[in-house]
């Protein structure tokens, strides 16, 4: 098996990424909210994500993070209630986007 590729992304956008798979979803105003940012800002990051990745949607962008180890998924179970978190479905759809799409 190959090495990971190095990580393109400067900080703060690979920080936007772990963020959405720590949370679960891709939405802006949640991800702003969390990394006290604009919405804005947060769309802009996503519009660069997609740029320097090359990937249509940020589905895709969270899947190729974690397929190359440049953030990592979330516990799979909330602390505060035993049972499977919105992250850990969020991170599983994206494990198997990347499995569709980057094994063909």
């Amino acid at each position: 098996m190959e090495p990971a590729p190095p990580c393109p992304l400067p900080p703060a956008l690979l920080r936007l990424l772990q963020a959405a798979a720590d949370a679960g979803t891709t939405n802006a105003t949640t991800l702003a909210g969390k990394l006290w940012l604009s919405k804005s800002t947060v769309r802009t990051e996503w519009q660069r994500i997609h740029e320097v990745l090359g990937v249509h949607c940020r589905y895709a962008a969270v899947a190729l993070a974690l397929r190359n180890g440049w953030i990592t998924a979330p516990p799979p179970y909330s602390p505060r209630i035993m049972k499977v978190s919105s992250a850990v479905c969020f991170v599983a759809m994206a494990k198997m986007y990347a499995n569709a799409v980057f094994t063909r």
